[in-house]
């Protein structure tokens, strides 16, 4: 059993898909063994109002009830508020590197306050892409791990996932009681091993970044690991499983 906090599906401008369809995603994943996928839409990101694309991802993953939709709440946007009322989504994600606006603005908090008072699970999405990879006049920087952490101390009732973080920004974050880290973006020798040094199992989970990444690559990061099996499986969907009651 696997559960995969972090999956997409959708246009995005800078690459293409190694799946020409979402049917195709599926697949490759279930290949994976993995049992269960929150997905998101990229296409939410640059769109001006995220509630148009999620209900596209809504009308998409129909098909297939292996995937959890997550709906993309901008503060700038503020029909947030329905959003996080309805029924349709168990988590929310926000992707502040793409925002006009910062993690300080009272938008924010009073997004924070609603999903904190509605019980649910935020996602940060770090960063979409590699920063190294990203054509020069068009790198988005990712956000403060400052303001993050500040988010996290400000509403310690509230459990975020941030995802896509690199090494170092992981053992900074996850120290936070309330935040865990995914390790699609986790590189270092013997990446898992060298991590639960630092953290405790408790605060790592598994997600793919799938299709911007092979989910192959994420699974093998687990697989290969030098580390007992109990421990592999509290990453692989004991640690997600216990608070979205899926999978």
């Amino acid at each position: 059993m696997i559960v995969d906090l972090n999956v997409h599906w959708g246009h995005w401008p800078r690459g293409f898909w190694p799946w020409k369809t979402l049917g195709g995603l599926v697949k490759a994943l279930k290949g994976c063994g993995i049992t269960r996928a929150l997905i998101s839409s990229p296409e939410s990101i640059l769109y001006p109002d995220p509630v148009e694309t999620d209900r596209i991802l809504l009308t998409r993953i129909k098909p297939f009830p292996f995937l959890t939709p997550v709906a993309t709440l901008n503060p700038a946007v503020l029909n947030f508020q329905k959003q996080i009322a309805g029924k349709d989504f168990v988590a929310f994600r926000l992707v502040p590197a793409f925002w006009d606006c910062s993690l300080k603005e009272k938008t924010v908090r009073k997004l924070l306050t609603l999903i904190q008072e509605r019980k649910r699970l935020l996602l940060i999405q770090m960063r979409l892409e590699d920063e190294r990879s990203q054509f020069y006049p068009l790198q988005v920087p990712a956000p403060k791990i400052t303001d993050l952490l500040a988010l996290a101390k400000n509403f310690p009732s509230v459990k975020m996932v941030v995802l896509n973080v690199y090494f170092d920004e992981a053992v900074q974050l996850a120290r936070q009681p309330n935040v865990w880290v995914d390790l699609s973006f986790l590189e270092r020798f013997q990446t898992l091993k060298s991590l639960l040094t630092v953290l405790p199992v408790e605060k790592v989970v598994f997600g793919s970044h799938a299709p911007f990444l092979y989910p192959e690559a994420a699974l093998a990061k687990v697989m290969c690991a030098r580390i007992p099996e109990r421990v592999k499986g509290a990453i692989l969907f004991r640690n997600s499983q216990r608070w979205l009651s899926i999978g």
